[in-house]
């Protein structure tokens, strides 16, 4: 039996840039999935904490909690940003979900509304004081949660053993690397 009933529709858009379209009447959700893939390198300790800079708000959503109720007033919408791992490179997503129309109220639709909103995460941050990239005070307290995170992931056994492994395994490559960086590298943005 196949994992999948349909197979993913492949549309090359442009050099690098893929798009995979997979219809599913099953599901009552739509998901749009953009992945950058950049390398696994020093940057990503910057790119992780750039992901949770951008969800504390927007200028049209200032807050966590004006986001929050945003996608609520969207039956539920999902707007996020992060980073992971992908192989050799660091893969930084940009994620929106919706809930399909048909199950919507007649004459509603939410799509356009929720690609805004994610749109805004990316090209219209809240920013700081005098035209500041981001809120010092925001930045300061995510760069200090992240580090904290880092410096706490020993507490993962799984999670830690598994990057032990790729450290000694990988010794010198970039797959060796931790998507997130250092708490030292954290702490030096």
């Amino acid at each position: 039996m196949a994992l999948l009933e349909t197979l993913p529709e492949h549309i090359p858009l442009a050099p690098g840039v893929d798009l995979l379209f997979l219809p599913e009447p099953r599901l009552k959700r739509a998901l749009l999935q953009l992945d950058f893939d950049l390398p696994l390198d020093a940057g990503c300790a910057a790119r992780s904490l750039l992901a949770q800079l951008l969800e504390q708000g927007t200028a049209a959503h200032p807050t966590r909690m004006h986001l929050a109720q945003r996608q609520e007033e969207l039956y539920g919408a999902t707007a996020r940003v992060g980073g992971l791992r992908a192989a050799e490179k660091h893969r930084m997503r940009l994620q929106a979900g919706w809930v399909g129309e048909r199950f919507l109220p007649e004459g509603e639709g939410v799509a356009v509304q929720v690609l805004e909103l994610a749109r805004e995460l990316l090209e219209q941050p809240r920013r700081g004081a005098d035209g500041a990239a981001f809120d010092a005070e925001v930045f300061q307290r995510e760069r200090a949660q992240l580090a904290r995170h880092i410096r706490s992931f020993v507490d993962d056994r799984a999670g830690y053993a598994q990057q032990r492994f790729y450290e000694a395994m990988c010794a010198g490559e970039p797959f060796a690397r931790a998507p997130w960086g250092t708490a030292e590298e954290v702490e030096a943005l």
